[in-house]
């Protein structure tokens, strides 16, 4: 938009200053005595000044408007590196997992206990073990996992 105003700017510059001299100089022109033929000094100068102007303007105006240079870029250097397959397997990984709460059948241990009898200590039961059940609330537990891994290139 820059090159634009400019170019506007100096040719009405150049064309103002032509056509105030156009004017001032009608009717000067004379004739040369010497060479037999009309002198248009001022005249004949504005003219070629116009013309220039004009030729100075249009290229101005043509580089404003032309498309912007293409710019080149270097392609990246294609670096070699060695790599290998590594094959699709499964692994196992510990993974939180929510279990539900509710009721769990549980065991619970025989009592036992030493007393002195007869003279010796002795290992006497007081209570068999037995089964019972037991509420367990909700919670995560930490669980190992197999699960599935697509196979990849890697860099060696």
């Amino acid at each position: 938009m820059k090159k634009i105003l400019i170019a506007l700017m100096i040719s009405g510059l150049v064309f103002g200053t032509v056509a105030s001299a156009e004017a001032r100089d009608h009717g000067r022109s004379h004739r040369s005595a010497r060479h037999g033929y009309y002198h248009h000094s001022h005249s004949d100068l504005n003219t070629a000044g116009a013309i220039i102007a004009g030729i100075v303007t249009v290229g101005l105006l043509a580089e404003a408007f032309s498309d912007p240079a293409p710019v080149y870029t270097v392609p990246p250097a294609v670096v070699y590196t060695p790599s290998r397959w590594i094959a699709g397997h499964y692994e196992t990984v510990q993974q939180q997992v929510w279990v539900p709460g509710g009721n769990r059948k549980v065991w619970v241990e025989p009592v036992y206990e030493r007393r002195f009898m007869n003279g010796i200590w002795t290992q006497v039961l007081v209570r068999d073990g037995y089964y019972m059940y037991q509420y367990i609330a909700g919670h995560y537990e930490v669980q190992n996992v197999q699960r599935w891994v697509e196979g990849y290139w890697t860099a060696c």
